[in-house]
Parts: structure tokens; C-alpha cells; sequence
């Protein structure tokens, strides 16, 4: 079972966005991020985080967003995310939802409800990490 404490490092060095509209939800990945050695964790809204990836202010490594609430902007916030070569995350509740190539093209799927070790779990299969890497 993976414990999202002992990869300290998983993120070190990393920038991570969260796009989701659940404040709880969003504050437990910007935790969770934390501890896994994210030099940066961005929670914005889908208007802000579009202006700041298109101005350059923030290039984060990974972004998260909430496939259920994945509207037009959020889509947009997440097709250019990937085509910055940044690891994108899709969280959903969906059952499912492979059918949309937002998700198709996502480096990991991270199903509703989960936990830290599910979060842990989605940033290592995004990253491409083994489990010797940590």
C-alpha cells in the first residue's frame, strides 16, 4: 500500500495547480502535495489559472482538475496545460469517463472519493515514477 509519507520527494522541485471547486477537496491534494516536497501548490480558480499559465506568471509541473466540473474553461485550462508537456491529473466521479479525450489523454485518472495514498498513487503514475524511486 503506498504512503504518501514516505515519497518526500515525489514532487521536490515541482509546481502543482489544483483546479477543483470543492474547497475541502482541494485543500486535502494541496496537503498532500505538500508533503510530498512540491516546491510550489497553486489552488485557483479556472479563470486565474488560464491567465496565468497564457501570461507565463506560473508553468506548474502538474495541474489537477475536476473532470466533473470540466466546462469549457477548465477544458481549455487543460488542453493547454498538456500542451505544455506538464503532467495532468483528472479527479472524477465519473464511472466512466475514458470516452472523453480529456480524459483519454490525462497521465493519470484519480476516482472520487480517494485518500492520500490514491493522491500519492495519481502524482507517481503521472510522473512515471517506480516504486524504487522513492
Amino acid at each position: 500500500m503506498l504512503n504518501p509519507i514516505a515519497m518526500p520527494q515525489l514532487l521536490a522541485d515541482k509546481t502543482v495547480l489544483i483546479i477543483e471547486d470543492e474547497m475541502l477537496i482541494a485543500m486535502d491534494v494541496e496537503q498532500i502535495a505538500n508533503d510530498l516536497g512540491a516546491r510550489h501548490v497553486l489552488v485557483l480558480r479556472v479563470r486565474e489559472a488560464l491567465r496565468h499559465m497564457l501570461e507565463n506568471v506560473v508553468s506548474p509541473d502538474v495541474c489537477f482538475v475536476d473532470y466533473r466540473s470540466a466546462d469549457g474553461e477548465r477544458r481549455s485550462v487543460a488542453e493547454f496545460f498538456g500542451s505544455t508537456g506538464g503532467k495532468l491529473i483528472v479527479m472524477t466521479t465519473d464511472g466512466d469517463p475514458e470516452k472523453d479525450p480529456l480524459v483519454a489523454n490525462a497521465d493519470a485518472v484519480l476516482r472520487k472519493p480517494f485518500g492520500a495514498e490514491e493522491v500519492g498513487q495519481a502524482f507517481r503514475d503521472a510522473l512515471g515514477a517506480r516504486s524504487n524511486d522513492t
